[in-house]
């Protein structure tokens, strides 16, 4: 291949790439594939087709946060970050990796709080206390992963869909995180999070 067909490739794929206005990057490394990456990347790349996005999935190699994976990230090519949110972060209870991920402008979602085993800490309550000392709790809303029927109360499961509002948050006023810090978790974060257009 000569410099001018180089050229010529180059220029091709520029002129592929122009219209996408966001990469979704997928973690490809062996730890994420074991974690269900695949199925996450060809999902993406399926919705991306079906909806006619100007989106490109792309499978990466390692990300380096192998045991919160698979990992997904976008490529800030025009996607307001504010209405992303990333699920599972609080299996991290580490303060730094919290705050390097406000700092994107990303939110957060909280949901392993019932995950915890008994007799060790909480280390979702752990992360609210520091993102409250550190003023960033307007980056995180509170969920449950649970959608297993083992873990609704009607099932006779735990910790029911109540869990979050009941024992959560008596454990959570519990370590200094009152009222004005509930609100801003539980109505204003996913108010702002999940509101697109403005309001009437």
């Amino acid at each position: 291949m000569n410099v001018d067909e180089l050229a010529e490739l180059a220029q091709t794929y520029r002129d592929e790439e122009a219209p996408i206005r966001r990469e979704v990057r997928v973690c490809m490394a062996a730890s994420c594939q074991s974690s269900g990456a695949v199925p996450v990347h060809d999902a993406l790349e399926k919705a991306c087709a079906d909806r006619g996005a100007s989106c490109k999935v792309k499978g990466v190699g390692c990300m380096g946060l192998c045991s919160a994976g698979p990992l997904v990230a976008v490529a800030d090519h025009g996607a307001d970050l504010a209405h992303v949110l990333l699920s599972h972060v609080d299996k991290v209870v580490d303060r730094g990796y919290q705050r390097d991920i406000a700092a994107t402008g990303a939110r957060v979602e909280y949901d392993q709080a019932f995950r915890w085993p008994a007799g060790d800490a909480n280390g979702t309550l752990q992360l609210l206390e520091w993102a409250a000392e550190d003023g960033l709790l307007d980056h995180i809303t509170l969920g449950l992963d649970a959608a297993r029927q083992g873990y609704w109360s009607q099932y006779g499961g735990w910790p029911g869909w109540t869990y979050l509002l009941a024992e959560f948050a008596d454990a959570m006023r519990e370590r200094g995180l009152g009222e004005a810090e509930q609100r801003i978790l539980f109505v204003e974060v996913p108010g702002a999070a999940y509101t697109f257009g403005a309001r009437a």
